[in-house]
């Protein structure tokens, strides 16, 4: 077996969370694997999916979030302790982190007049 970690967050409320899981070795050493298919292009690529494993990591209930796919973004994963950088979401972590800024800087803005 081969232990699976990706951590989550949700770009509106703020949660993080690590979902935890394992899966069979063949797959999990294989950087091609459909467990990363699943992450990146399947349906845990959807907002919906990833709002409903992280609830569920969180011990909460399912936030029916609507389908997207920038919400719910994945901050880290690795198999087996070995980081799959293609499973992470840097553009919509970017997107995220310049929303950020941006409200940041309105708000200096605003604080400043």
């Amino acid at each position: 077996m081969a232990d699976v970690r990706i951590h989550l967050r949700d770009t509106e409320t703020g949660e993080e969370g690590w979902h935890v899981y394992q899966i069979d070795d063949a797959r999990g050493d294989d950087p091609d694997d459909p467990e990363g298919f699943w992450w990146t292009d399947g349906n845990a690529a959807c907002d919906c999916e990833r709002a409903r494993v992280l609830a569920a990591a969180r011990g909460k209930s399912d936030p029916h979030v609507p389908c997207g796919d920038a919400r719910v973004v994945i901050l880290d994963a690795t198999v087996n302790g070995v980081p799959r950088a293609g499973w992470r979401d840097a553009r919509k972590n970017e997107r995220h982190r310049s929303a950020v800024l941006r409200e940041f800087a309105q708000d200096f803005v605003r604080k400043s007049q």
